[in-house]
């Protein structure tokens, strides 16, 4: 193992001890936790990439305000990613479900799965616009995670919606809380062509062969 790197399922392992007993609301509203939810991240992106593409391993970086928050070794090379979340429309507050909860235990947020798949490709497009203003922003592997309920997340109208952004980064990448799938790679780490369900979190009763 190389210096600061670990395999994505230690790294996931170390996340969910370091989460413990943190609140929701806490977890996805409170700055002083953005590494960890950096970490948590990077972690399944790694589950999934070394699953579908080969075996990899995961360095967070420490500095708050550099444009890297990991880098992902392949092959003894060294890709820096950035991370960002994107929430469904509305609900850009992260954590204020969460909180909304905590007052109120019997509170029902409706769950809108169908909005999600309809809106997916334009609220990646958001985050993913939003990203652009980093001027080594074609140097960085763009990593988004979409925290918001969808029965389908349709890869080719990902692509499609994100094409104005083929070259403005080395790579984009979507993950979900279960799932990956590439948009576009300009360089040598491989391609996910579909949301792929990383085994990791797949329920053993339905586990794949």
């Amino acid at each position: 193992m190389h210096m600061g790197f670990k395999n994505p399922e230690i790294l996931f392992q170390e996340a969910k001890n370091e989460i413990g007993g943190i609140s929701g609301a806490a977890l996805f509203n409170d700055s002083k936790y953005q590494k960890l939810r950096e970490k948590l991240h990077a972690a399944i992106f790694g589950l999934g990439y070394q699953e579908f593409i080969m075996p990899c391993e995961i360095r967070m970086e420490a500095e708050q305000d550099n444009s890297v928050d990991f880098y992902l070794l392949v092959d003894k090379k060294q890709y820096p990613f950035q991370e960002t979340i994107k929430m469904a429309k509305g609900r850009e507050k992260i954590g204020r479900e969460f909180k909304e909860r905590e007052r109120n235990p019997r509170l029902f947020t409706p769950y809108r799965p169908a909005e999600g798949s309809v809106k997916c490709a334009e609220w990646i497009y958001e985050a993913v616009q939003k990203k652009t203003k980093y001027p080594d922003a074609h140097k960085l592997n763009l990593l988004v995670y979409a925290k918001f309920e969808a029965n389908d997340y349709n890869r080719d109208e990902i692509v499609n919606v994100l094409n104005p952004f083929k070259d403005k980064f080395a790579s984009i990448w979507v993950i979900t809380n279960h799932a990956i799938a590439s948009i576009f790679t300009n360089n040598d780490l491989g391609e996910i062509n579909d949301f792929k369900i990383i085994n990791e979190f797949w329920p053993p009763a339905f586990a794949r062969e």
